[in-house]
């Protein structure tokens, strides 16, 4: 569950594949979610597949955060292994999100890192751990996933302060 104090608007949250489409809604009168999975090849567009989706349950979110397995640098997104193609702005326009945020799939799991635990990581290779250097994520899907977490330039914060929060990290796609 996430922290109900986090959740101040109702929330569609997606994980959009070449192959899967999984959406939830987190709100702030339920903070546990359930994720529902669909076929990416049974809808013909984002817009089909979250009609499918929302429809039944009778929300609205205010916020939709979309993590995509495609370049995401414009307002026209195109699937890179998948026919789906949209309009960000379009979107927004048509289920009235008052924002909604498009990241690139590796790019949000590389901005999760700072977040992590020790007891979530796993070290692989030899040598000593090096903090503050740059960091890939790496992962197999339909294609090739892959980002880099670079420490973002020091501002008054100086040098020496530790980059642990994700606003202190760029992630960059390798697209």
């Amino acid at each position: 569950p996430i922290d109900p104090l986090l959740i101040q608007k109702t929330l569609l949250l997606a994980d959009i594949g070449a192959t899967n489409a999984r959406f939830t809604i987190v709100s702030p009168d339920s903070p546990e979610f359930k994720i529902s999975n669909y076929k990416t090849k049974d809808f013909l567009s984002l817009q089909e597949a979250l009609e499918h989706f929302l429809k039944p349950l009778g929300v609205q979110p205010q916020i939709a955060a979309i993590a995509i397995a495609c370049p995401t640098d414009s307002d026209e997104i195109t699937m890179t292994n998948a026919s789906w193609t949209f309009s960000q702005d379009q979107l927004k326009l048509h289920f009235g999100f008052e924002d909604l945020i498009v990241v690139n799939d590796f790019v949000a799991i590389a901005k999760a890192i700072p977040y992590l635990k020790e007891e979530d990581m796993v070290k692989v290779g030899g040598g000593d751990k090096k903090p503050k250097k740059p960091m890939v994520v790496l992962g197999p899907g339909t294609g090739l996933g892959i980002s880099t977490l670079i420490p973002a330039p020091q501002s008054a914060q100086g040098a020496e302060a530790a980059a642990q929060k994700s606003e202190e990290w760029v992630a960059t796609p390798g697209e």
